[in-house]
């Protein structure tokens, strides 16, 4: 699986990367009332967006590394591996995480090193093409309702609890499991991320103005045929 992971630390946006689940329903026709019959499947895929990355021309390394990264990626042929924050979501977020230095200093702004601070596990074997599953929950979290996890860049986002017993947790997840989830894996919950691919061939041209900074915007979809080719594979 060849695919490059996106630096957000290098190029930081005004916004955080935005991930957006795309349903996949189809139609069954029209009722006796004329209104049309929709039916829930269990496809779909995501869709995503960082907006407004600032590029400064007087910051060499930057600008050769957003050249440099451009002509890796290759417009919509080459796969990006996309992550995204979710501390809001963790328990006790204003100070869960967050440490100084060893002398217990902080850095010049204020700020702190970050640690993940939320942890869980697939309970049970989820295979692919499963739309429920039972995550077991350590610390962190009260439970994975409304959470994005990820595992191996394969993103999902899950719903509200079927049931419960004691720490682990059955609930309906979206899109269904691309690739087998053996038991005991633990999941990504801190930074989920997907492998993406751009959605415009010269998403990432840049025309500098006279100011010498630049906002630039992308726009990336699922990268599915990964997922196909990986399951050709191991199942022929």
């Amino acid at each position: 699986m060849n695919f490059i992971e996106w630096p957000r630390r290098l190029f930081r946006s005004q916004s955080a990367p935005a991930f957006h689940l795309v349903h996949f329903n189809r139609s069954g026709g029209q009722a006796l009332s004329g209104v049309e019959r929709v039916t829930r499947t269990d496809r779909g895929f995501w869709r995503a967006e960082v907006n407004d990355i600032i590029l400064n021309a007087r910051e060499a390394d930057q600008w050769r590394s957003w050249h440099a990264l451009s002509q890796s990626i290759g417009g919509r042929a080459g796969v990006v591996a996309l992550s995204f924050s979710q501390w809001m979501a963790q328990k006790n977020y204003s100070a869960a995480g967050v440490s100084g230095h060893a002398d217990g200093s902080s850095f010049a702004d204020g700020a702190g090193y970050r640690s993940s601070t939320m942890r869980a596990y697939m309970h049970e074997t989820a295979e692919i093409g499963q739309t429920v599953v039972k995550i077991r929950v350590d610390y962190g979290i009260d439970h994975p309702a409304g959470l994005h996890f990820s595992h191996e860049w394969a993103l999902y986002l899950c719903g509200a609890i079927r049931s419960q017993s004691d720490a682990v947790f059955e609930v309906p997840i979206s899109p269904a499991i691309r690739r087998r989830i053996p038991a005991g894996a633990e999941l990504e919950l801190t930074e989920p991320g997907c492998l993406m691919k751009l959605t415009d061939d010269r998403a990432m041209d840049v025309v500098m103005p006279l100011s010498r900074i630049a906002k630039v915007s992308l726009k990336f979809v699922e990268a599915l045929e990964v997922w196909e080719e990986l399951a050709e594979e191991e199942y022929g």
